[in-house]
């Protein structure tokens, strides 16, 4: 087919590399081969399509997605490429330390792509410097993508550079400590993503009179400080902004009441939050905020995403969270001084998979409707990933008119197995219920077994009494079990042996009998997963008497010493 233009095998299955016979397409425009499974080097693959062909047509060249190793070969040139997309491959090598030397390849051949609109290499394993040279002679460069990889920009602090960004992504790159002044010659971006990229500085004034056009804004996982400014006169159309995991102080800037993602977690932010009606994600975990949970956030009915952990918070749990913000997906209030009950209205929140009110003073029982929680009903979700899309605009993309939605993967952190992660890509995976160290009593309801895309379950460090939920087997995704220090008692039921996938099991300081159900996954846990219960028979059984000895012996050895 030597008069074929355009080529589209994207989405398949296709392994190895690609066929000799491509190197007949001479007059080939595009070729998209995103997620495959390709596992060629990139050198042979660039020398099948371009090595006889001194003048190629290729224009758009798409290779995310795949297995590729290597690195881009010395000797070609690419004098039509607008479009090339690397990322999320098995790219490596280093960028030099001085220009000319035997390079990884992007920087000798960076300056033969005088067309050049989209440069993504994100999330492979390059390394080294890259210096102002590798990019000198892009002029028309619009979209630049380096995150996720262990590369070192090393631009002098005069750089002006040729062309003007719509999208900067260096997520992870290393830009500091300084502020990267050469940004400040980009009027025109849109998405600005330098987060975890080792800037240790105050925030320069003119980075708040960037861009009127900015969407995105990332700047999280540095030791960034200063204080905010009124954001809804600096970024009219800000529909999203992460500060999370710097030093900002203050009371929490204005936004316009269009935006859509708002994380603030992990700074020294206070005072109280206006109205933002479109507001989709507000993450505040780990700062200094107090009194009540504000009354105009039930009007945020397009929350997918409540994160205020780590904060003085207090007050009852409104019962408009349930009536109004049924679309949340996230909700956590850990570590806060909240009190009284879990109001039923809770049971509303049909598209609720991550729940945390861990430490808290949150009195009262557990809701028997917990069952109405659908989302944690499903053992099946087609996407991993939770996103929002932070604007939408009638472009022409790709060489296709229509409307270009833009999104944004969400991330939340979550107490897993007693220690703290961030999930991102894989966050629509995680369902769980964390009501630990709290003050609730009465019994855990039998209903709860019918939420079978469980992954973890802690309601630890509470007053809970009666038996355990004869059907509790029934959670066949169990990651994650904790019900220790509680006043539970009767039996282990017998379907919990059928927790195929139960690797962490706490259910010390309790009241529980009889006989420890017999499965190679219980008997694979840990023996401080019984201790502090009575009369346990079973295969735990000397070895839980010989721990709780050790740690009454222990206890006295600790007295005697103080």
């Amino acid at each position: 087919m030597i008069s074929l233009a355009h080529l589209d095998l994207s989405s398949n299955r296709l392994e190895g590399g690609i066929p000799k016979s491509f190197s007949n397409l001479s007059r080939l425009q595009s070729l998209d081969l995103y997620f495959n499974k390709l596992n060629d080097s990139l050198s042979t693959i660039i020398q099948v399509l371009f090595g006889s062909m001194e003048n190629s047509l290729l224009e758009f060249l798409q290779l995310s997605r795949n297995q590729l190793r290597g690195s881009l070969p010395n000797n070609i040139s690419f004098p039509r490429l607008t479009d090339l997309h690397l990322d999320c491959n098995l790219l490596d090598g280093s960028f030099p330390e001085t220009f000319g030397q035997p390079l990884w390849t992007l920087s000798r051949r960076i300056g033969q792509l005088p067309k050049l609109e989209v440069l993504d290499v994100n999330s492979n394993h390059l390394e080294g410097l890259v210096f102002a040279a590798h990019l000198s002679n892009l002029s028309r460069l619009q979209f630049l993508d380096l995150s996720l990889n262990s590369l070192v920009l090393k631009f002098n602090s005069g750089w002006i550079p040729p062309f003007h960004l719509d999208t900067i992504r260096l997520r992870s790159c290393k830009l500091g400590p300084h502020f990267p002044k050469w940004l400040q010659t980009q009027k025109n971006v849109s998405v600005l993503d330098i987060s975890a990229a080792g800037i240790s500085a105050t925030i320069p004034s003119w980075f708040w009179d960037l861009s009127p056009r900015m969407r995105l804004l990332n700047i999280s996982y540095n030791h960034i400080n200063g204080i905010m400014p009124d954001l809804s006169l600096k970024f009219p159309a800000f529909p999203a902004i992460d500060l999370s995991s710097n030093h900002f102080a203050g009371p929490i800037p204005f936004l316009r009441r269009t935006a859509t993602s708002l994380n603030l977690s992990k700074n020294k932010f206070s005072g109280s939050l206006g109205s933002i009606s479109k507001l989709k994600v507000l993450q505040f975990r780990n700062n200094s905020f107090t009194g009540e949970l504000p009354l105009p956030l039930r009007n945020c009915i397009n929350l997918i995403i409540i994160d205020l952990g780590d904060n003085r918070i207090s007050g009852t749990i409104p019962t408009w969270i349930g009536e109004s913000l049924s679309m949340l997906v996230v909700f956590s209030l850990r570590s806060n001084e909240f009190h009284g009950s879990i109001p039923t209205n809770f049971c509303q929140l049909n598209n609720i998979q991550i729940l945390d009110l861990s430490l808290n003073n949150i009195s009262g029982t557990i809701p028997m409707c917990l069952d109405n929680f659908l989302a944690m009903t499903q053992t099946l979700r087609f996407d991993p990933t939770i996103y929002v899309i932070y604007d939408q605009t009638y472009t022409i993309r790709d060489g296709e008119e229509g409307y270009y939605s833009p999104h944004y993967v969400l991330s939340a952190l979550l107490v897993w197995k007693g220690r703290e992660y961030e999930y991102k890509n894989t966050l629509g995976l995680v369902k769980s219920i964390d009501l630990s160290s709290n003050k609730l009593t009465g019994e855990i309801p039998s209903n709860i077994t019918r939420l079978v895309g469980l992954v973890a379950m802690n309601f630890s460090r509470n007053r809970l009494a009666g038996p355990m939920p004869a059907e509790i087997g029934d959670l066949k995704l169990l990651e994650s079990l904790d019900l220790s220090r509680n006043q539970l008692s009767g039996g282990i039921p017998i379907s919990l042996s059928n927790l195929n996938f139960l690797s962490h099991l706490d259910l010390s300081d309790n009241n529980l009998s009889g006989r420890i159900p017999l499965s190679t996954q219980l008997q694979s846990l840990d023996n401080s997963t019984f201790v502090g219960n009575l009369n346990f028979v079973g295969h735990h059984l000397q070895k839980c008497a010989q721990e709780m000895k050790h740690l009454r012996i222990q206890k006295d050895q600790m007295a005697l010493m103080a």
